[in-house]
């Protein structure tokens, strides 16, 4: 775990032609994990789930951490996915992320 991830919350708001647009409603809390890229068949299998996934995010759990929100690592920003705990004990957590262009 050693890549600080700052979280931020989205929201929704209306843009001046009426459509609903997402925006970060500011830093939800900063946590450690460890950003990896997903390669070849890594890859392919997580498209196969959700298409698009780029990265792996392995971090203690965290409650508060949802699909709704989006992180910060070294100056790149990432939408999450999916979010999923491993063997449901509440222990360690897997965020799969699409790194904003």
């Amino acid at each position: 775990m050693r890549h600080r991830l700052a979280f931020h919350s989205l929201g929704t708001t209306q843009d001046t032609f009426g459509e609903q647009v997402n925006t970060s409603t500011g830093v939800a809390v900063t946590l450690w994990g460890s950003v990896s890229p997903l390669i070849g068949v890594e890859l392919f299998n997580a498209q196969e789930v959700i298409p698009e996934v780029t990265h792996e995010v392995h971090m203690r759990y965290n409650s508060t951490i949802t699909p709704r929100m989006q992180f910060v690592f070294d100056g790149r920003t990432f939408d999450i996915l999916g979010v999923r705990t491993i063997d449901e004990i509440h222990h360690e957590m897997v965020l799969n992320a699409k790194e904003q262009l």
